[in-house]
């Protein structure tokens, strides 16, 4: 065999190993850069979890500061009305004061005095519930009883002296949580959504007009038992994307994001493309030089042949 074919097979010997070596450590480059930009998600569902808790807690907060009105204490009910207006919720917001049964006794949203409807059982149940356990309930998406439009309520119990019972209620229209949410500064391809406990959207950045509707079967699925995660599945539009979602503890209720399934594998396969590219171009100039050297190899023992076939 000649020494052209064995410097050949010596460079085929170095550069295949690297090859394979390249390729493995490219797959992981690829798995690691969609891991990353999956991480991305979970961090941005959780942040507007917390969010979306943070405004729940606080609402709460004020509710209790509200729940020990000397006013309320003393049945000064039009000094409370006044007060419990201040504990509105943004511009659709109001304050509901509940007897035991459900009925309201003041509603912010009308002048005082005015009539009242009757509770519906919902209502009736989730204020016997609040009043029974003495503790904070987060409704879901329901159909307030005054002006009849969508909203979600936090309720607590107002034990008072002389065992009388009230609860009292902040009341969030559905563009209060859609404009919160909509702060978080997200890319525009990328939705967010709260999703109440019976899978009814609550607030949408995207196609606000899908609030009331339920939410994808498949993430409603993949969350039932489960804190947090992450599914691919199409989007209610139809697109191939990747949902992150986490739980809130406090609500119940379903934080998601949707990302286009391209957006994430096109971030992943880029940054594989480019190291793919340099790795190419640095087993080409490795070939190059090998090549190079081989020939003067070559021709340098060549030439020390030749020398010796003459001196002999």
């Amino acid at each position: 065999m000649k020494i052209r074919a064995y410097l050949l097979i010596m460079v085929g010997a170095i550069i295949l190993p690297i090859s394979l070596f390249a390729a493995v450590a490219l797959q992981t480059l690829l798995r690691s850069e969609r891991e990353a930009a999956l991480q991305a998600l979970e961090e941005t569902v959780s942040a507007t979890a917390l969010l979306v808790d943070r405004e729940l807690s606080s609402a709460e907060a004020a509710l209790r500061v509200l729940a020990h009105s000397p006013h309320l204490a003393h049945g000064d009910m039009q000094a409370f009305y006044r007060h419990a207006r201040s504990a509105d919720r943004g511009k659709t917001g109001r304050t509901i004061l509940f007897d035991p049964n459900g009925q309201q006794l003041i509603n912010t949203v009308i002048p005082l005095g005015d009539p009242l409807p009757p509770p519906p059982d919902y209502v009736r149940v989730r204020t016997q519930r609040v009043i029974e356990t003495q503790q904070t309930v987060v409704s879901g998406l329901i159909t307030g009883a005054v002006q009849r439009v969508p909203v979600t309520t936090i309720n607590i119990p107002v034990p008072l002296e002389g065992g009388r019972r009230y609860v009292l209620a902040s009341v969030f229209g559905t563009e209060y949580f859609t404009e919160l949410i909509s702060q978080r500064a997200t890319p525009a391809s990328w939705s967010l959504a709260v999703i109440d406990r019976n899978g009814r959207f609550i607030a949408r950045t995207r196609e606000p007009g899908r609030i009331g509707q339920m939410g994808k079967p498949e993430l409603l699925r993949a969350a039932q038992g489960k804190t947090r995660g992450i599914i691919r599945a199409r989007t209610l539009a139809g697109v191939d994307a990747y949902f992150a979602f986490t739980r809130s503890p406090m609500s119940g209720w379903l934080v998601a994001v949707s990302v286009p399934a391209a957006e994430i594998e096109g971030a992943a396969q880029r940054a594989v493309k480019l190291a793919a590219a340099g790795m190419l171009v640095a087993l080409l100039c490795a070939a190059l030089a090998a090549v190079f050297f081989a020939r003067r190899l070559v021709a340098s023992i060549r030439g020390a042949a030749n020398a010796a076939t003459m001196l002999g």
